[in-house]
């Protein structure tokens, strides 16, 4: 909803329109556009797809069964990124003690990150400068780490109007400046002193902003770590040196390579083993409908447009929709999650694209992604920010299945 316009659209379960309220006049979308996302990837890509990350070298390396004799790798070690959204330091713990039983204690070289799979601006141009600070406007890299964001907790100070105490920042967010600029404020807070983190992709300062109410013991604010990629090397390089890895060279990325008009190092050795994949497709688009992940659908946006000769990835979208019978008229997707206010969609396309992925290949597998309710006999995906509530998804009635739209 949008002030007071509605828009709806429900299908029966032949696909023909049985109501429509203003249907094919484009609308905001916001989250429930997800749905157009996820439906676009899984029957393109299927359900078993995985992302893949692979840790390369610019040098040969020692096969797994013939150890390094004296224990240097002389040169650097590259995480190469496949956008994956779900790579976790977990996966980097392992390659450090891989390493180890490889018979590594130095490397004379750098850990290098390269996210270079998908473009670098990270963020869509029409998100609000107040999301990109915060957890749900991270910055969708080629290289994700812990899902790009960071926890920062705070506590009250001893009267209202008193500076709030940052406690903590984990996990670390490396190579910024922060400017707590928090306060403390009545046990009810008033609406405009939510707390939020200012920042931006690539950005080399994060300022705290709002208020932490007297009466909490603490309150911890989830912000978007500013470069993924850079953070990924620095933890890799952090997680050797505890093992007793030296590294004599400083964490960095192919970005800041090119940046500094360095040589960008040949990555084609592949270390022995050292890679590792997602869990499959379905399990991440699992995962995007019930927490309603932003990195997540733009991971999947980003991925759709790498797709030869279709240069976005709403062209992509458009491109295996017509295919499927639907012309996308009046639909505008600044990035694939529904963050911005400028994604619009029509609500009879929006329906249509959730009824044809439901009597696809793959449709058991999307229908049972969206939320249970009503013992199960309707599942759905929710869309909500400031003014807009969408609903899409379907509901058994006494005689079939309807697909609807409502917002």
């Amino acid at each position: 909803m949008v002030g007071s316009t509605l828009v709806s659209c429900i299908l029966d379960s032949t696909g023909k329109v049985v109501f429509s309220f203003d249907g094919d006049r484009s609308f905001v979308p916001a989250s429930a556009l997800k749905t157009v996302t996820t439906a676009t990837i899984l029957e393109k890509l299927g359900p078993d797809f995985r992302y893949r990350t692979l840790l390369q070298g610019t040098a040969p390396f020692p096969a797994s069964d013939k150890p390094s004799v004296d224990g240097i790798y002389k040169g650097d070690l590259v995480i190469v990124g496949g956008g994956d959204p779900s790579l976790t330091t977990e996966h980097l713990i392992k390659w450090g003690a891989d390493l180890a039983a490889l018979g590594i204690k130095e490397i004379d070289g750098r850990i290098i990150a390269d996210g270079k799979i998908f473009p670098e601006l990270t963020a869509a141009n029409a998100w609000d400068w107040g999301d990109v600070g915060n957890y749900y406007g991270a910055p969708a890299t080629g290289l994700n780490i812990d899902g790009n964001r960071y926890a920062a907790t705070f506590q009250p100070g001893a009267k209202v109007g008193d500076p709030a105490k940052l406690i903590e920042v984990v996990p670390e967010v490396p190579a910024v400046e922060i400017f707590n600029r928090m306060l403390t404020s009545e046990p009810n807070r008033a609406e405009g002193d939510a707390p939020y983190a200012y920042g931006g992709p690539y950005s080399y300062t994060i300022t705290f902003r709002g208020a932490i109410p007297i009466d909490a013991n603490e309150e911890v604010l989830m912000g978007a770590v500013p470069d993924p990629v850079f953070t990924a090397s620095t933890r890799l390089h952090k997680i050797l040196t505890q093992r007793g890895i030296k590294v004599s060279g400083k964490p960095t990325t192919m970005r800041l390579l090119e940046q500094d008009n360095g040589p960008s190092p040949s990555t084609d050795k592949l270390l022995p083993g050292l890679s590792c994949t997602s869990a499959p497709l379905i399990d991440l688009i699992n995962h995007t409908h019930k927490v309603s992940d932003n990195l997540y659908a733009e991971c999947f946006f980003r991925l759709l447009a790498l797709e030869p000769e279709v240069g976005s990835g709403q062209a992509a979208i458009e491109s295996h929709w017509k295919k499927r019978g639907i012309t996308l008229q009046g639909l505008r997707m600044e990035d694939g999650s529904g963050l911005a206010r400028a994604d619009v969609i029509r609500a009879t396309d929006l329906a249509r694209i959730n009824f044809l992925t439901r009597r696809g290949p793959f449709g058991e597998a999307f229908y049972n992604s969206l939320t249970p309710q009503f013992e199960g006999k309707m599942r759905w995906k929710g869309g909500a920010m400031s003014r807009v509530r969408v609903y899409v998804g379907f509901t058994v009635s006494t005689t079939e299945e309807l697909t609807f739209v409502l917002a």
